[in-house]
């Protein structure tokens, strides 16, 4: 049985990924199980785990990640993942960091470099990138390739449905979930990337390497939705992500079995790019 331990409990996603495995009802029970748990308030990793059937709480990252076979670093916001990353990595276990990976371009090539360094297998993913909605689409989208157009992702550009924390005002929070929608489905082969700035809406154009020409469309100030648009030569395409936590399971399905494995991973290259593209627009958006 694969080991886990949780490393942030501030986010939802503490709930979303226990309830896969620590109960008899689980759909992954027996297969893997949430060990223990670690955030920044001690109260609420404690109250987390009693109602989650976590058998350990902790107030060390050190303790939190003994006799441990996966890490998921899960805190709410990607300011609180680099540093457990960090250490997790020269650790050498296996970790998952959830999105955004991080809100620095430098945080994140020092953790690629570093477990590269270490030989630590390392991968970040939104949930979004195993929805149904987009692994259909990856999978007719292979078909048909040359009469493919154009794919494009909408998405919020901030929340606004979370309260006034300034951590939601930026592209990192919902915008990591479109970027990483685009890149599953286009790939990371990029030549060219355009950033077009308006005061209600952030249009980001990337140019793959077939020469198409596909768009990230962040609008302001908007409620959480998710759409996914496929221009091909025959038929165009509009899809609404259900956010109907379906994508969890295949998330943590992902995680027990390849990732870990070392079967499957999600290309950290897809992953610098999408924090990359992230980071530009918060540097360089004149409405901001």
């Amino acid at each position: 049985m694969i080991k886990i331990a949780f490393i942030g409990c501030d986010s939802t996603h503490t709930e979303a990924y226990a309830k896969l495995f620590n109960f008899e009802s689980s759909p992954l029970f027996g297969k893997g199980i949430v060990k223990s748990i670690y955030g920044e308030s001690l109260k609420q990793a404690k109250e987390k785990a009693k109602t989650l059937n976590i058998e350990k709480v902790t107030d060390s990252l050190e303790s939190a990640i003994e006799d441990i076979d996966l890490v998921m670093v899960i805190g709410r916001f990607g300011e609180s993942h680099y540093q457990p990353t960090l250490e997790i990595i020269k650790k050498g276990i296996p970790v998952f960091v959830d999105k955004p990976f991080t809100v620095d371009i430098n945080e994140a090539k020092k953790l690629i470099d570093l477990s590269k360094y270490f030989n630590t297998k390392l991968c970040s993913s939104s949930p979004l990138r195993f929805s149904k909605e987009v692994l259909d689409s990856k999978e007719k989208l292979k078909k048909i390739n040359s009469e493919l157009l154009s794919v494009n992702v909408t998405v919020p550009a901030n929340c606004t449905d979370l309260g006034p924390d300034p951590r939601l005002n930026n592209s990192f929070f919902y915008g990591i979930h479109g970027i990483e929608i685009l890149l599953e489905l286009i790939g990371h082969d990029v030549l060219n990337i355009d950033y077009q700035y308006h005061k209600s809406k952030i249009s980001v154009i990337l140019t793959t390497s077939d020469k198409k020409n596909h768009i990230l469309n962040l609008l302001t100030d908007v409620s959480e939705f998710y759409w996914l648009d496929i221009h091909s030569k025959k038929k165009s395409t509009h899809l609404n992500i259900k956010l109907d936590e379906s994508y969890y399971l295949n998330v943590a399905k992902f995680l027990i079995f390849d990732f870990i494995n070392g079967k499957k991973t999600i290309n950290i290259e897809s992953t610098m790019l999408a924090v990359s593209i992230l980071d530009h627009i918060e540097k360089n958006n004149p409405y901001k």
